[in-house]
């Protein structure tokens, strides 16, 4: 019997997964702990408690965390040869997006720059995030979990360009947070400069100032219609884009999906925009943010609002071009953010203990689905220390 759990625990504590869930674990477990204490002084313990460990280990990662590292690495240490004019002139990873190149080219100034390009972008993945959901929500740890759930370790830890262009688009909706007219768009040009999906976050920025009416729970079906009509033709479509024209003539295994990802993401969205929109009345849009006249200002939540059904036709376009189903990360930031002023109890007419369940059990669904992709298509990969430490 001893000897059973003691095999069990040494496989345990060997498992290259134990940092992703001990991480997970600590957020929740700062849900409760720090709780217990009021005001500023919780949000910043769950702040620093939080993001101190996530950077730690994002930064520490090896190399062959995540699908793409590998790549990035060589093509920073080619940069680190050649020299950045050189580097452009060569043609080589040419599909690198200015704002990650001109990363590179700060790494190269190190002395190891695969490791500085690592700490780098984990840095700002991590901290922007975390610091944007410190400002806005005032029970951050919450937010940590959902987005740990949502995006954190099974995609940031592979996507290193478009996570960066996420973390740049958390400040964008500080800024929109804040009623700012222009940096809202500073700060999605960034993010646009790092990895070209996040042009599909303008949309958000535009219509933020326009509540959603109950219309759109039409046009969105009728939307996802007319592109599983139009199906057959998005792989032409998408090879317009010369970025990703390797993907239709050398990458076929990338166009159709062959998994229930794309399904499950339409039903995740269609069961958050359900509890968005079953809950936008005019109480509902009177949200205590801190420091805001929250009264005047429901850009957020429209923002949120759109976000899912965005999310839902980009799921619909993913069952036929599966890469587009990572656009559906930059629509996570705003859900997350919303998502539990929408939930949270309320002692007058709040929403039903229902949509509090379904919500967030559709997200914890969404997570779990994640365990069973393969890490050749954006799944988790196993953790493992920079073995250079």
């Amino acid at each position: 019997m001893h000897k059973e759990c003691r095999t069990f625990t040494e496989g345990w504590f060997h498992n290259p997964m134990v940092p992703y869930y001990a991480l997970l674990a600590w957020f929740l477990l700062t849900c409760f702990v720090f709780n217990q204490f009021k005001g500023k002084t919780r949000k910043r313990l769950q702040f620093f408690s939080c993001v101190v460990p996530a950077a730690c280990i994002a930064s520490l990662r090896d190399v062959s965390v995540g699908t793409d590292t590998q790549q990035y690495v060589d093509a920073v240490m080619l940069m680190k040869s050649l020299g950045y004019q050189a580097y452009n002139r060569s043609g080589l990873y040419a599909g690198y997006e200015y704002g990650f190149r001109l990363l590179m080219y700060i790494c190269t100034q190190f002395g190891n720059p695969s490791r500085a390009l690592i700490i780098f972008s984990a840095l700002i993945i991590v901290i922007l995030p975390f610091y944007v959901i410190y400002r806005i929500v005032e029970n951050p740890s919450i937010v940590y979990v959902l987005y740990y759930l949502s995006t954190l370790y099974y995609f940031n830890l592979n996507g290193m360009r478009q996570s960066l262009a996420v973390a740049f688009l958390f400040m964008s909706i500080l800024a929109v947070y804040r009623k700012s007219r222009f940096m809202p768009f500073v700060w999605f040009v960034i993010a646009f400069l790092f990895h070209t999906t996040a042009l599909i976050f303008l949309p958000l920025l535009i219509l933020s100032r326009i509540r959603p009416k109950i219309s759109l729970l039409f046009w969105v079906p009728f939307g996802s219609i007319v592109i599983l009509g139009a199906g057959r033709f998005l792989p032409r479509l998408f090879s317009i884009i010369p970025k990703y024209n390797g993907y239709v003539s050398e990458g076929g295994q990338y166009l159709v999906s062959g998994r229930l990802m794309p399904i499950i993401q339409i039903v995740l969205f269609i069961v958050l925009l359900a509890v968005f929109m079953l809950n936008m009345r005019e109480k509902t849009l009177i949200l205590k943010f801190p420091g805001v006249q929250s009264f005047e200002y429901p850009a957020l939540i429209n923002m949120a609002v759109y976000a899912c059904a965005v999310a839902i036709l980009v799921g619909a376009c993913s069952l036929y071009v599966n890469v587009f189903y990572r656009m559906m990360y930059e629509m996570w930031p705003i859900v997350i953010l919303i998502l539990p002023k929408f939930v949270q109890s309320d002692k007058d007419s709040g929403p039903l203990p229902l949509s509090m369940i379904v919500a967030y059990l559709s997200i914890v669904v969404f997570f779990v689905a994640f365990f069973f992709v393969p890490t050749g298509w954006f799944g988790i990969d196993p953790y493992m220390m920079y073995e250079q430490l």
